[in-house]
């Protein structure tokens, strides 16, 4: 399950990922794919019952719905203390033909729906406490599918010390570009990132250097960043 819908993968083992497929394939090697029983098949529980992974809710959201979903992600600062705060939308991407014919207040309804996942997300906390940029932490949480669009998660960042005031704080969305949704970020983590791709090779892995790079691509495109900020990568 190598396609773009196999967003599950981003919270699940990989070797309990595949040993689950085969277990499945065999499983049902003469019956109709079912999906719930795939789904089933894939998901753990925990010592209450409680599903762990929540395949079934993630998937359905998904496979049911127009389009992708990009998380917003903005931070917010108060004296030493930093959050931020995750929310989503529905994108829905066009062909470049259809930017020709559809006008603007049809392109809006396309892409701007009322839709919400179920989105197993991903970041990584990076900072240059040290002098340089380093990787922190990586932390998984579930973005829950809520009727209210203006429902939002916090999650905090480390403190600053007092003596590391001028320390700086990236958070990368979607770490290694295993989960199926767009992340858009605020102008001050964009500053931040760019001024560290430019002046260290080593700052995050080639993989979500290129994600990041493609999902400032994508708000570049939709208007929701500046342009100077995109040009420092180059």
């Amino acid at each position: 399950m190598n396609d773009n819908h196999s967003i599950s993968t981003t919270s699940i083992e990989e070797n309990y990922f595949y040993k689950r497929i085969h277990e499945y394939l065999d499983l049902y090697k003469y019956n109709n794919v079912d999906g719930q029983q795939l789904y089933e098949m894939l998901e753990s529980y925990d010592e209450n019952g409680q599903p762990l992974y929540h395949v079934s809710e993630i998937m359905e959201s998904f496979i049911k719905q127009k389009g992708i979903p990009i998380v917003m992600m903005e931070r917010i600062s108060n004296d030493h203390d930093q959050t931020i705060t995750l929310s989503q939308e529905q994108f829905v991407s066009l062909d470049i033909e259809l930017y020709k014919i559809y006008n603007n207040e049809q392109k809006d309804t396309m892409i701007k729906g009322n839709s919400t996942w179920v989105i197993p997300y991903s970041y990584s906390i990076y900072s240059n406490s040290t002098g340089k940029p380093e990787f922190l932490e990586s932390h998984y949480i579930t973005l829950e599918d809520n009727d209210d669009r203006k429902s939002k998660t916090t999650i905090s960042l480390p403190t600053k010390d007092d003596e590391a005031t001028n320390t700086k704080i990236f958070i990368k969305g979607n770490e290694d570009q295993k989960g199926y949704y767009l992340v858009q970020y605020d102008d001050e983590s964009i500053q931040v990132a760019c001024e560290w791709l430019k002046s260290d090779l080593n700052f995050m892995s080639y993989i979500n250097r290129a994600g990041f790079i493609s999902d400032i691509f994508n708000q570049l495109l939709e208007d929701r960043a500046e342009i100077p900020p995109l040009f420092l990568i180059v």
